[in-house]
Protein backbone atom coordinates (compact mmCIF):
# COMPACT_ATOMS: atom_id res chain seq x y z
CA UNK A 1 0.00 0.00 0.00
CA UNK A 2 2.08 2.87 -1.42
CA UNK A 3 2.26 6.11 1.01
CA UNK A 4 0.93 4.29 3.62
CA UNK A 5 3.15 5.11 7.04
CA UNK A 6 2.00 3.20 10.45
CA UNK A 7 3.98 5.82 12.55
CA UNK A 8 2.28 8.67 10.92
CA UNK A 9 -1.44 6.83 11.53
CA UNK A 10 -0.28 6.06 15.23
CA UNK A 11 0.98 9.81 15.87
CA UNK A 12 -2.26 11.38 14.40
CA UNK A 13 -4.13 8.91 16.71
CA UNK A 14 -2.14 9.66 19.59
CA UNK A 15 -2.68 13.46 19.14
CA UNK A 16 -6.43 13.28 18.66
CA UNK A 17 -7.12 11.43 21.72
CA UNK A 18 -9.17 8.10 21.46
CA UNK A 19 -13.09 8.82 20.95
CA UNK A 20 -14.81 6.87 24.02
CA UNK A 21 -18.12 7.48 25.83
CA UNK A 22 -17.76 10.45 28.79
CA UNK A 23 -15.70 9.23 31.55
CA UNK A 24 -14.75 10.57 34.83
CA UNK A 25 -11.61 10.26 34.07
CA UNK A 26 -9.92 11.55 30.89
CA UNK A 27 -6.62 11.26 28.59
CA UNK A 28 -4.20 14.08 29.26
CA UNK A 29 -1.07 15.50 27.57
CA UNK A 30 1.75 18.25 28.38
CA UNK A 31 1.47 20.33 25.09
CA UNK A 32 3.65 23.27 23.81
CA UNK A 33 1.38 26.48 24.69
CA UNK A 34 2.78 28.15 21.18
CA UNK A 35 1.29 24.23 19.45
CA UNK A 36 -2.02 25.85 21.09
CA UNK A 37 -4.14 28.54 18.80
CA UNK A 38 -7.59 30.06 20.08
CA UNK A 39 -11.36 28.90 18.89
CA UNK A 40 -12.71 31.71 16.54
CA UNK A 41 -16.01 30.34 18.04
CA UNK A 42 -15.51 31.64 21.57
CA UNK A 43 -17.48 34.95 22.05
CA UNK A 44 -16.66 35.33 26.07
CA UNK A 45 -14.51 38.22 27.36
CA UNK A 46 -11.12 37.75 28.32
CA UNK A 47 -10.95 40.27 31.33
CA UNK A 48 -8.73 39.44 33.90
CA UNK A 49 -5.50 37.88 32.29
CA UNK A 50 -3.17 39.61 34.77
CA UNK A 51 -5.21 38.37 38.07
CA UNK A 52 -5.33 34.90 36.20
CA UNK A 53 -1.44 34.85 35.40
CA UNK A 54 -0.78 35.83 39.87
CA UNK A 55 -2.87 33.30 40.52
CA UNK A 56 -1.04 30.80 37.87
CA UNK A 57 2.54 32.39 39.36
CA UNK A 58 1.67 31.70 42.84
CA UNK A 59 -0.36 28.22 43.03
CA UNK A 60 0.09 26.56 39.60
CA UNK A 61 -2.27 25.77 36.95
CA UNK A 62 -5.27 24.21 38.75
CA UNK A 63 -7.53 23.17 36.14
CA UNK A 64 -6.10 21.40 32.72
CA UNK A 65 -6.79 23.16 29.58
CA UNK A 66 -9.62 21.37 27.09
CA UNK A 67 -8.17 21.43 23.26
CA UNK A 68 -9.17 19.30 20.30
CA UNK A 69 -6.46 18.02 17.48
CA UNK A 70 -7.39 20.18 14.33
CA UNK A 71 -3.98 21.28 12.59
CA UNK A 72 -3.97 25.06 11.30
CA UNK A 73 -2.06 26.55 8.52
CA UNK A 74 0.39 28.71 10.90
CA UNK A 75 1.23 24.74 11.77
CA UNK A 76 -0.43 25.14 15.08
CA UNK A 77 -2.06 21.54 16.02
CA UNK A 78 -4.16 22.29 18.75
CA UNK A 79 -7.48 23.68 18.59
CA UNK A 80 -8.59 25.56 22.12
CA UNK A 81 -12.41 24.59 23.65
CA UNK A 82 -11.80 25.62 27.45
CA UNK A 83 -9.59 27.93 29.23
CA UNK A 84 -8.59 30.44 27.01
CA UNK A 85 -7.76 32.61 29.73
CA UNK A 86 -5.94 30.37 31.55
CA UNK A 87 -3.71 29.66 27.99
CA UNK A 88 -3.36 33.40 27.69
CA UNK A 89 -2.09 33.69 31.23
CA UNK A 90 0.80 31.11 30.72
CA UNK A 91 1.88 33.21 27.69
CA UNK A 92 1.93 36.63 29.43
CA UNK A 93 4.19 34.45 32.09
CA UNK A 94 6.56 33.27 29.69
CA UNK A 95 6.46 36.28 27.68
CA UNK A 96 6.65 39.11 30.10
CA UNK A 97 8.61 37.68 32.88
CA UNK A 98 10.49 34.71 30.92
CA UNK A 99 9.08 31.50 32.99
CA UNK A 100 9.75 28.77 30.73
CA UNK A 101 8.35 26.27 33.33
CA UNK A 102 5.04 27.58 32.41
CA UNK A 103 5.46 26.75 28.28
CA UNK A 104 4.04 23.41 28.72
CA UNK A 105 0.99 23.53 30.13
CA UNK A 106 -1.47 19.97 30.99
CA UNK A 107 -4.20 19.29 28.38
CA UNK A 108 -7.30 17.26 28.23
CA UNK A 109 -7.57 16.23 24.62
CA UNK A 110 -11.49 16.18 23.19
CA UNK A 111 -12.71 15.09 20.02
CA UNK A 112 -15.96 16.71 19.08
CA UNK A 113 -17.23 14.68 16.39
CA UNK A 114 -19.07 17.73 14.37
CA UNK A 115 -18.96 21.06 14.23
CA UNK A 116 -22.01 21.60 16.05
CA UNK A 117 -20.61 19.32 19.06
CA UNK A 118 -17.26 21.50 19.08
CA UNK A 119 -19.77 24.65 19.71
CA UNK A 120 -21.65 22.90 22.05
CA UNK A 121 -18.77 21.66 24.41
CA UNK A 122 -17.24 25.47 24.16
CA UNK A 123 -20.87 27.07 25.58
CA UNK A 124 -20.55 24.27 28.16
CA UNK A 125 -16.71 25.05 28.99
CA UNK A 126 -17.49 28.58 28.92
CA UNK A 127 -21.40 28.69 31.05
CA UNK A 128 -20.33 29.20 34.22
CA UNK A 129 -17.88 32.48 33.42
CA UNK A 130 -20.33 35.95 34.05
CA UNK A 131 -20.87 38.15 30.86
CA UNK A 132 -22.81 40.65 29.83
CA UNK A 133 -26.14 41.04 29.09
CA UNK A 134 -25.03 41.44 25.02
CA UNK A 135 -22.70 38.43 25.61
CA UNK A 136 -24.76 36.47 27.20
CA UNK A 137 -27.64 36.68 24.40
CA UNK A 138 -24.36 35.99 21.64
CA UNK A 139 -23.88 32.84 23.94
CA UNK A 140 -26.95 31.98 23.53
CA UNK A 141 -27.90 32.36 19.83
CA UNK A 142 -24.48 30.62 19.19
CA UNK A 143 -25.53 27.39 21.20
CA UNK A 144 -29.45 27.26 19.79
CA UNK A 145 -28.16 27.70 16.29
CA UNK A 146 -26.11 24.19 17.25
CA UNK A 147 -28.74 22.74 18.49
CA UNK A 148 -30.43 23.36 15.52
CA UNK A 149 -28.12 22.55 13.33
CA UNK A 150 -27.30 19.12 15.19
CA UNK A 151 -31.09 18.58 14.63
CA UNK A 152 -31.71 19.07 11.42
CA UNK A 153 -28.61 17.01 10.45
CA UNK A 154 -29.75 13.79 12.60
CA UNK A 155 -26.68 14.11 14.87
CA UNK A 156 -26.57 12.61 18.07
CA UNK A 157 -24.74 14.81 21.15
CA UNK A 158 -23.46 13.27 23.78
CA UNK A 159 -25.71 13.17 26.92
CA UNK A 160 -28.39 14.62 25.29
CA UNK A 161 -31.74 13.60 23.25
CA UNK A 162 -32.78 16.79 20.41
CA UNK A 163 -35.42 14.61 19.28
CA UNK A 164 -37.36 14.78 22.52
CA UNK A 165 -38.70 18.58 23.99
CA UNK A 166 -37.70 21.59 22.92
CA UNK A 167 -34.20 22.91 22.10
CA UNK A 168 -34.86 25.48 24.45
CA UNK A 169 -35.01 22.77 27.86
CA UNK A 170 -32.26 22.06 26.51
CA UNK A 171 -29.90 25.04 25.82
CA UNK A 172 -31.14 26.01 29.42
CA UNK A 173 -29.52 22.46 30.94
CA UNK A 174 -26.38 23.31 29.29
CA UNK A 175 -26.41 26.92 30.46
CA UNK A 176 -27.99 26.36 34.03
CA UNK A 177 -30.59 28.46 33.24
CA UNK A 178 -34.45 28.44 33.15
CA UNK A 179 -36.26 27.50 30.09
CA UNK A 180 -37.98 31.14 29.99
CA UNK A 181 -34.35 32.95 30.27
CA UNK A 182 -33.65 31.10 27.37
CA UNK A 183 -36.97 31.79 25.56
CA UNK A 184 -36.58 36.15 26.27
CA UNK A 185 -32.71 35.68 24.61
CA UNK A 186 -34.34 33.69 21.87
CA UNK A 187 -36.80 36.45 21.16
CA UNK A 188 -34.64 39.38 21.88
CA UNK A 189 -32.07 37.91 19.03
CA UNK A 190 -35.31 37.29 16.61
CA UNK A 191 -37.24 40.45 16.97
CA UNK A 192 -35.25 43.39 18.62
CA UNK A 193 -34.50 45.66 15.99
CA UNK A 194 -30.82 46.67 15.64
CA UNK A 195 -31.19 50.22 17.11
CA UNK A 196 -32.73 49.11 20.30
CA UNK A 197 -30.21 45.75 20.37
CA UNK A 198 -27.35 48.25 20.44
CA UNK A 199 -29.07 50.43 23.00
CA UNK A 200 -29.16 47.16 25.18
CA UNK A 201 -24.97 46.95 24.77
CA UNK A 202 -24.11 50.07 25.63
CA UNK A 203 -27.11 49.18 28.80
CA UNK A 204 -29.63 52.30 27.42
CA UNK A 205 -31.91 49.35 28.09
CA UNK A 206 -32.28 46.64 30.62
CA UNK A 207 -32.67 43.13 29.67
CA UNK A 208 -35.83 43.26 30.94
CA UNK A 209 -36.90 45.91 28.77
CA UNK A 210 -35.51 44.52 25.71
CA UNK A 211 -37.65 41.32 26.37
CA UNK A 212 -41.12 43.80 26.24
CA UNK A 213 -40.15 45.46 23.35
CA UNK A 214 -39.11 42.46 21.56
CA UNK A 215 -43.07 41.45 21.44
CA UNK A 216 -43.67 44.18 19.62
CA UNK A 217 -43.92 44.80 15.59
CA UNK A 218 -40.87 46.76 13.85
CA UNK A 219 -42.44 50.00 13.87
CA UNK A 220 -43.81 50.01 17.05
CA UNK A 221 -40.22 49.64 18.39
CA UNK A 222 -39.06 52.41 16.30
CA UNK A 223 -41.60 54.73 17.92
CA UNK A 224 -40.18 53.46 21.33
CA UNK A 225 -36.97 53.85 20.27
CA UNK A 226 -37.09 57.81 19.17
CA UNK A 227 -38.52 58.10 23.25
CA UNK A 228 -34.53 57.67 23.42
CA UNK A 229 -32.52 59.90 25.28
CA UNK A 230 -35.32 62.23 26.28
CA UNK A 231 -37.13 59.69 28.30
CA UNK A 232 -36.33 56.69 30.17
CA UNK A 233 -37.37 53.81 28.74
CA UNK A 234 -39.10 51.37 31.67
CA UNK A 235 -40.82 47.94 31.87
CA UNK A 236 -43.47 50.12 33.34
CA UNK A 237 -44.03 52.28 30.31
CA UNK A 238 -43.53 50.01 27.67
CA UNK A 239 -46.52 47.97 29.62
CA UNK A 240 -48.78 51.15 29.71
CA UNK A 241 -47.54 51.88 25.60
CA UNK A 242 -48.83 48.08 25.25
CA UNK A 243 -52.26 48.13 26.84
CA UNK A 244 -52.82 51.64 24.60
CA UNK A 245 -52.42 50.50 21.45
CA UNK A 246 -54.04 46.67 23.03
CA UNK A 247 -57.28 49.40 23.48
CA UNK A 248 -57.14 51.31 20.45
CA UNK A 249 -56.83 47.91 18.11
CA UNK A 250 -59.95 46.82 20.06
CA UNK A 251 -62.05 50.22 19.80
CA UNK A 252 -61.53 50.16 16.00
CA UNK A 253 -61.70 46.58 15.66
CA UNK A 254 -65.93 47.02 17.15
CA UNK A 255 -66.26 50.33 15.20
CA UNK A 256 -65.33 48.40 12.19
CA UNK A 257 -67.21 45.36 12.97
CA UNK A 258 -70.46 47.94 13.56
CA UNK A 259 -69.76 49.83 10.63
CA UNK A 260 -69.69 46.54 8.21
CA UNK A 261 -72.86 45.69 9.79
CA UNK A 262 -74.70 48.39 9.38
CA UNK A 263 -73.63 48.60 5.92
CA UNK A 264 -74.69 45.04 5.00
CA UNK A 265 -77.93 46.06 6.43
CA UNK A 266 -78.30 49.06 4.74
CA UNK A 267 -77.63 47.03 1.11
CA UNK A 268 -80.16 44.46 1.73
CA UNK A 269 -82.62 46.79 2.46
CA UNK A 270 -81.53 48.70 -0.85
CA UNK A 271 -81.72 44.99 -2.65
CA UNK A 272 -84.93 44.38 -1.32
CA UNK A 273 -86.68 48.27 -2.21
CA UNK A 274 -89.13 47.96 -5.28
CA UNK A 275 -89.82 51.48 -6.94
CA UNK A 276 -93.40 52.78 -5.30
CA UNK A 277 -93.31 50.34 -2.65
CA UNK A 278 -95.02 51.99 0.55
CA UNK A 279 -92.92 53.31 3.60
CA UNK A 280 -94.52 51.98 6.36
CA UNK A 281 -93.11 55.17 8.54
CA UNK A 282 -93.29 57.61 6.09
CA UNK A 283 -97.25 56.36 4.87
CA UNK A 284 -98.56 55.14 7.79
CA UNK A 285 -97.32 57.01 11.04
CA UNK A 286 -100.44 56.01 12.88
CA UNK A 287 -99.00 52.26 13.00
CA UNK A 288 -95.25 52.99 13.63
CA UNK A 289 -94.52 52.28 17.58
CA UNK A 290 -94.55 55.31 20.05
CA UNK A 291 -91.05 55.43 21.61
CA UNK A 292 -92.87 53.43 24.94
CA UNK A 293 -94.12 50.40 22.48
CA UNK A 294 -90.27 50.47 21.51
CA UNK A 295 -89.16 50.43 24.90
CA UNK A 296 -91.17 46.95 25.17
CA UNK A 297 -89.92 45.43 21.97
CA UNK A 298 -87.00 46.15 23.16
CA UNK A 299 -86.98 44.63 26.35
CA UNK A 300 -88.97 41.57 24.92
CA UNK A 301 -86.58 41.24 22.44
CA UNK A 302 -83.72 41.49 25.61
CA UNK A 303 -85.92 38.80 27.43
CA UNK A 304 -86.04 36.34 24.88
CA UNK A 305 -82.09 36.24 24.61
CA UNK A 306 -82.11 35.76 28.33
CA UNK A 307 -84.46 32.78 28.90
CA UNK A 308 -82.26 31.58 26.23
CA UNK A 309 -79.29 31.80 29.09
CA UNK A 310 -81.85 30.60 31.58
CA UNK A 311 -82.82 27.33 29.81
CA UNK A 312 -78.71 26.51 28.68
CA UNK A 313 -78.08 27.39 32.94
CA UNK A 314 -80.63 26.02 34.19
CA UNK A 315 -81.67 29.01 36.48
CA UNK A 316 -84.33 28.70 38.67
CA UNK A 317 -85.10 31.97 40.20
CA UNK A 318 -84.73 35.73 39.88
CA UNK A 319 -82.14 35.97 42.61
CA UNK A 320 -79.77 33.51 40.56
CA UNK A 321 -80.44 35.38 37.74
CA UNK A 322 -79.88 38.86 38.65
CA UNK A 323 -76.30 37.03 40.57
CA UNK A 324 -75.67 35.75 36.63
CA UNK A 325 -76.98 38.81 34.42
CA UNK A 326 -74.41 40.27 36.97
CA UNK A 327 -71.65 37.98 36.37
CA UNK A 328 -72.02 37.63 32.59
CA UNK A 329 -73.06 40.87 31.08
CA UNK A 330 -70.05 42.98 32.74
CA UNK A 331 -68.94 43.61 29.37
CA UNK A 332 -70.85 42.06 26.32
CA UNK A 333 -72.03 43.17 23.41
CA UNK A 334 -74.20 42.40 20.22
CA UNK A 335 -77.49 41.97 18.20
CA UNK A 336 -80.81 41.69 19.28
CA UNK A 337 -83.58 40.23 17.16
CA UNK A 338 -86.81 39.66 18.47
CA UNK A 339 -89.44 37.67 17.48
CA UNK A 340 -91.75 40.59 17.83
CA UNK A 341 -89.81 42.67 15.02
CA UNK A 342 -87.69 44.41 17.00
CA UNK A 343 -83.49 44.48 15.79
CA UNK A 344 -80.94 46.24 17.28
CA UNK A 345 -78.05 45.95 19.66
CA UNK A 346 -77.44 45.08 23.20
CA UNK A 347 -74.53 46.97 24.94
CA UNK A 348 -73.15 46.14 28.50
CA UNK A 349 -70.67 48.06 30.72
CA UNK A 350 -70.11 49.93 33.68
CA UNK A 351 -72.97 48.57 35.51
CA UNK A 352 -75.44 49.44 32.66
CA UNK A 353 -77.06 47.20 29.85
CA UNK A 354 -78.33 49.26 27.06
CA UNK A 355 -80.77 48.12 24.51
CA UNK A 356 -80.32 50.21 21.21
CA UNK A 357 -81.71 50.28 17.89
CA UNK A 358 -80.26 49.49 14.73
CA UNK A 359 -78.93 52.85 14.17
CA UNK A 360 -77.45 52.97 17.59
CA UNK A 361 -80.39 55.45 18.84
CA UNK A 362 -80.44 54.47 22.56
CA UNK A 363 -84.19 53.24 23.55
CA UNK A 364 -83.26 51.53 27.21
CA UNK A 365 -80.32 52.02 29.26
CA UNK A 366 -80.89 50.18 32.92
CA UNK A 367 -78.39 49.07 35.71
CA UNK A 368 -78.32 44.82 35.77
CA UNK A 369 -80.54 44.65 38.88
CA UNK A 370 -83.02 46.99 37.22
CA UNK A 371 -83.03 44.82 34.03
CA UNK A 372 -83.44 41.90 35.64
CA UNK A 373 -86.66 43.17 37.23
CA UNK A 374 -87.74 44.76 33.94
CA UNK A 375 -87.65 42.02 32.20
CA UNK A 376 -88.88 39.39 35.22
CA UNK A 377 -92.38 39.28 34.04
CA UNK A 378 -91.23 38.52 30.65
CA UNK A 379 -89.49 35.05 30.82
CA UNK A 380 -90.32 31.73 32.59
CA UNK A 381 -88.05 29.52 35.11
CA UNK A 382 -88.86 25.80 34.19
CA UNK A 383 -85.79 23.97 34.89
CA UNK A 384 -87.74 20.73 33.42
CA UNK A 385 -87.41 22.46 30.03
CA UNK A 386 -83.80 23.55 30.47
CA UNK A 387 -83.05 20.37 30.89
CA UNK A 388 -84.76 18.82 27.39
CA UNK A 389 -82.85 22.44 25.94
CA UNK A 390 -79.37 20.81 26.81
CA UNK A 391 -80.49 17.60 25.71
CA UNK A 392 -81.60 18.67 22.23
CA UNK A 393 -78.62 21.10 21.39
CA UNK A 394 -77.23 20.22 18.29
CA UNK A 395 -73.10 20.85 17.46
CA UNK A 396 -72.15 23.18 15.29
CA UNK A 397 -69.11 22.19 13.12
CA UNK A 398 -66.43 24.92 12.55
CA UNK A 399 -62.84 24.85 10.92
CA UNK A 400 -61.09 27.72 12.61
CA UNK A 401 -60.60 26.52 15.99
CA UNK A 402 -59.63 23.02 17.88
CA UNK A 403 -62.59 21.44 19.68
CA UNK A 404 -61.48 20.42 23.03
CA UNK A 405 -62.84 16.67 24.19
CA UNK A 406 -62.85 16.16 27.75
CA UNK A 407 -60.60 19.12 28.62
CA UNK A 408 -61.32 20.23 32.46
CA UNK A 409 -62.06 23.45 33.31
CA UNK A 410 -63.92 24.89 36.87
CA UNK A 411 -65.66 28.12 37.37
CA UNK A 412 -63.21 30.83 36.45
CA UNK A 413 -60.40 28.46 34.25
CA UNK A 414 -60.78 27.15 31.03
CA UNK A 415 -57.59 23.82 29.61
CA UNK A 416 -58.63 24.40 26.52
CA UNK A 417 -55.96 23.27 23.10
CA UNK A 418 -54.75 25.80 20.87
CA UNK A 419 -53.55 25.34 17.56
CA UNK A 420 -49.76 25.35 16.77
CA UNK A 421 -50.24 28.34 13.85
CA UNK A 422 -52.23 30.66 16.54
CA UNK A 423 -49.78 29.55 19.22
CA UNK A 424 -46.93 32.46 19.44
CA UNK A 425 -49.77 34.90 18.04
CA UNK A 426 -51.76 34.40 20.90
CA UNK A 427 -48.73 34.26 23.27
CA UNK A 428 -47.35 37.25 22.32
CA UNK A 429 -50.31 39.55 22.23
CA UNK A 430 -50.36 40.12 18.48
CA UNK A 431 -54.00 37.93 17.98
CA UNK A 432 -55.66 39.09 20.82
CA UNK A 433 -59.04 37.36 20.43
CA UNK A 434 -60.38 33.51 20.77
CA UNK A 435 -63.53 32.48 18.19
CA UNK A 436 -64.82 30.05 20.66
CA UNK A 437 -68.21 28.01 20.84
CA UNK A 438 -69.63 29.15 24.49
CA UNK A 439 -70.74 26.34 25.56
CA UNK A 440 -68.73 26.78 29.04
CA UNK A 441 -70.65 30.45 29.96
CA UNK A 442 -67.58 32.35 29.38
CA UNK A 443 -67.45 35.23 31.68
CA UNK A 444 -65.59 38.75 31.80
CA UNK A 445 -62.02 37.46 34.22
CA UNK A 446 -61.78 33.87 33.04
CA UNK A 447 -58.85 32.88 32.59
CA UNK A 448 -57.46 30.70 29.48
CA UNK A 449 -55.33 27.42 30.25
CA UNK A 450 -54.34 27.00 26.54
CA UNK A 451 -52.21 23.62 25.34
CA UNK A 452 -50.32 24.15 22.20
CA UNK A 453 -51.05 21.49 19.83
CA UNK A 454 -48.83 19.92 16.55
CA UNK A 455 -50.47 17.10 14.99
CA UNK A 456 -53.26 15.44 17.81
CA UNK A 457 -50.58 16.22 20.63
CA UNK A 458 -49.80 18.75 23.27
CA UNK A 459 -46.02 20.01 22.79
CA UNK A 460 -45.94 21.14 26.30
CA UNK A 461 -46.05 25.16 25.79
CA UNK A 462 -48.98 26.65 27.53
CA UNK A 463 -49.88 30.27 27.62
CA UNK A 464 -52.24 32.05 30.29
CA UNK A 465 -54.61 34.59 28.94
CA UNK A 466 -57.37 36.28 30.66
CA UNK A 467 -60.86 37.20 29.20
CA UNK A 468 -61.76 40.96 29.04
CA UNK A 469 -64.56 41.21 26.65
CA UNK A 470 -67.35 39.01 24.98
CA UNK A 471 -68.93 39.34 21.57
CA UNK A 472 -71.64 37.10 20.94
CA UNK A 473 -74.83 37.29 18.82
CA UNK A 474 -72.64 39.30 16.40
CA UNK A 475 -74.52 39.24 12.58
CA UNK A 476 -72.50 36.51 10.90
CA UNK A 477 -71.25 35.11 14.09
CA UNK A 478 -72.91 31.59 14.18
CA UNK A 479 -75.90 31.06 17.02
CA UNK A 480 -73.53 29.70 19.94
CA UNK A 481 -70.64 30.72 19.33
CA UNK A 482 -68.54 34.09 20.48
CA UNK A 483 -65.52 36.13 20.17
CA UNK A 484 -63.46 36.52 23.57
CA UNK A 485 -61.22 39.70 24.05
CA UNK A 486 -57.77 38.64 25.67
CA UNK A 487 -54.93 40.31 27.71
CA UNK A 488 -52.26 38.93 29.70
CA UNK A 489 -52.87 37.27 32.98
CA UNK A 490 -53.45 40.24 35.72
CA UNK A 491 -51.52 39.96 39.04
Amino acid sequence: MAGFNVMDMLNKTSKEGIEEKPKARFRTKDIDIYNIYANEDNISDQNGIDEKAAEIKLLGLLQPLEVMYEPNKNGEEYKLIGGERRWRALKKLVEEEDLQEFREATCQIRKPRSKNEEIIELCISNSYRKATPEKELERIKLLTDALKDAKAAGEKIMGYDLESGRLRDIAAKILGKKPTQIANAMSINNNLIPELRKLLEKQGISFSVAVEIAGLEEDEQEEIYSWYPDKIITVKKIREYKQRILEEQREAELKESRQEAEADETEEEEETEIEGQMNLERDFPEYCPEQNELEKQALEAFAERIQRDINRQNIKNSLELKKYMGERYKGAGGTLRGSNGFDGWYDCGKGYIKLCKDNFEEIVKKTVIKMADAIGDMIQFDTKAAEEQKTERVEIPQTNKVEVPGSESDERRHRLKLAKMFFDAVDTGKKSFELRKNDRNYQIGDVLELHEMNDGEETGRITEKQVIYILEGFKGLEEGYCILGLEEMRE
